[in-house]
């Protein structure tokens, strides 16, 4: 079996991808949809428990390699620092996992979250206020450890 036809491949001990609903938690499920883009790409966007779309993924070329995408941000995201560029001029070192806040073109609050490499594997809408980018940040962290996998591509 390649990689494309296994949709439960485990990467690097994170398991197999799979929703991960804590009903006990008193915090809601966000959700984690796997979709295809109008240039038949895969890409994944996470979204909030109000359905508000909180982050975005690049475009990949199978799905196998969206959904290791996926599995990066649930090994990370519950764990990774906050690095505030607009505040401290600093960047960021090889090793270390991070949700960057800066400012776009257009003066608005955004975030990636950068792996220890320093690949950037999500990417945060505009916010109007710093305090919204890290309630984005906030709802990131929270949806790796309690979410809906939504694939629309099996469509």
């Amino acid at each position: 079996m390649n990689n494309e036809e296994n949709n439960n491949l485990s990467v690097e001990g994170t398991g197999d991808l799979d929703s991960k609903v804590d009903v006990s938690s008193p915090i809601k499920p966000g959700s984690i949809v796997i979709y295809l883009d109008a240039e038949s790409k895969f890409r994944f966007r996470i979204k909030s428990a109000n359905g508000e779309i909180v982050g975005h993924s690049e475009g990949y070329n199978t799905k196998w390699a969206c959904q290791k995408g996926i599995r990066a941000i649930l090994k990370i995201a519950s764990s990774a620092d906050i690095q505030d560029t607009v505040r401290d001029n600093v960047s960021q070192a090889i090793g270390m996992k991070v949700f960057e806040i800066f400012k776009d073109v257009e003066d608005k609050f955004r975030f990636r979250l950068n792996a220890s490499n320093l690949e950037t594997i999500l990417a945060s809408q505009a916010y109007k206020s710093k305090d919204g980018c890290l309630t984005g940040i906030r709802s990131v962290k929270n949806i790796s450890l309690n979410y809906k996998l939504i694939d629309e591509t099996k469509k």
